[in-house]
C-alpha cells in the first residue's frame, strides 16, 4: 500500500510479479516510488515498474474499500504502508 499525503491518494497492489512474491521498501521521501528488495526494481505509486529488471511490469491493483486502519490491520496484519515523511518546518 502506498499513501501520498500531498494528493491524499492511497493505492494498493498484490506484491507479486512474474510468479514471485516481492518485498518492498520506500523509494523516496515523497512516497512516489517503492523499491523491491528482491530485484531492486523501482515501482511508481501506481504499481508500474519504471526501472530495473522488472521495468514495464504492472502489479495487480487491489480494490480499496474505505475503512479504518485499525480494522484493516486486524485482517491484514502484514500490510506495509509507505508514506511521505512529514516536514517539520
Amino acid at each position: 500500500m502506498v499513501h501520498q499525503p500531498s494528493s491524499d491518494t492511497t493505492t494498493a497492489f498484490e506484491a507479486r510479479a512474474k510468479g514471485k512474491a516481492l518485498r518492498f521498501q520506500a523509494g523516496n521521501a515523497e512516497a512516489s516510488s517503492v523499491i523491491d528488495l528482491d530485484t531492486h526494481s523501482t515501482w511508481n505509486a501506481y504499481g508500474l515498474s519504471i526501472d530495473g529488471p522488472l521495468k514495464g511490469t504492472q502489479l495487480k491493483q487491489l480494490m480499496l474499500v474505505p475503512q479504518f486502519w485499525f480494522a484493516w490491520s486486524q485482517f491484514r496484519p502484514g500490510t506495509r504502508v509507505f508514506t511521505a515523511k512529514v516536514s517539520t518546518r
